[in-house]
């Protein structure tokens, strides 16, 4: 298994300090953010991007899209219009800088809205992946559907049965299973990654302690590390697994553990 760290926006000021931490850890990949004032495609200009491309040399790398204010299923035609262009230009910029993998979040329908609201907007969301998974494979690369944690606002992929669905209904789309987010849930990692099987491509790991999603290091949580990482090894998972904890220590702290708990 290939382990890499998350760029995360705060600790330094440019992907540059995760590359260096990265590189001095001995880890082998790292993810992007494609945030605004961080990593964003509509503020990388050609000089830009060729910097990151050096900087990011020998890593393996994937690209997150923006966290917040993307809704692919949303019904209000201007809304679900601008997110599917957000993630297109982050299929663009992932191509660009040779990222192999671009991850992104479900879409979802507001708390208030009536029952007939979510089929329209799965409708939305299947046509809205479709358009992007095909533009992915265009470009040579693996578009990662993150299953989400517990929270405000009804998301598409919470569960095992609805992550797979999604990854059935769209040819190309691949999953990133996110397994501080499933415990946010309650759910047991050794049947959601066994129901999962080979539709994994990429796998986030933090922890937390069952309530909300606290991103720990791994180990300051509830999560059952031995029996993830005995899923992933009896599913045979060759993909990148990515630390995405929001400090340097973390990380660290993360890397004693996990040589402790056997060497992988």
């Amino acid at each position: 298994m290939r382990y890499g760290l998350t760029a995360f926006l705060g600790p330094y000021p440019d992907p540059r300090g995760w590359v260096e931490l990265a590189r001095e850890l001995g880890l082998r990949a790292i993810e992007l953010r494609a945030e605004p004032g961080f990593a964003h495609p509509d503020e990388l200009g050609t000089g830009d991007r060729r910097w990151l491309r050096r900087v990011l040399a020998g890593l393996e790398v994937s690209l997150h899209v923006a966290l917040h204010d993307l809704n692919p299923a949303s019904l209000v035609p201007r809304v679900a219009t601008a997110s599917v262009a957000e993630i297109s230009s982050c299929i663009d910029l992932a191509a660009d800088l040779g990222a192999g993998v671009l991850v992104l979040h479900p879409g979802y329908v507001p708390e208030d809205q009536p029952s007939s609201y979510r089929g329209r907007a799965e409708a939305q969301m299947a046509f809205a992946l479709q358009v992007l998974a095909d533009k992915a494979h265009r470009h040579g690369v693996r578009l990662a559907l993150e299953n989400k944690q517990r929270g405000r606002g009804d998301h598409f992929v919470h569960t095992a049965d609805q992550h797979a669905a999604w990854i059935d209904r769209v040819p190309g789309l691949t999953a990133c299973v996110d397994v501080g987010h499933l415990h946010t849930l309650g759910l047991d990692p050794q049947v959601y990654l066994r129901f999962m099987g080979g539709r994994v491509a990429h796998v986030h790991l933090h922890d937390n302690r069952g309530a909300h999603d606290e991103h720990l290091a791994l180990g300051d949580g509830t999560v059952p590390w031995p029996q993830v990482f005995a899923s992933l090894d009896e599913l045979g998972y060759e993909g990148t697994s990515v630390l995405e904890l929001p400090t340097p220590e973390a990380v660290r702290t993360s890397l004693q553990r996990l040589s402790a708990w056997g060497g992988r």
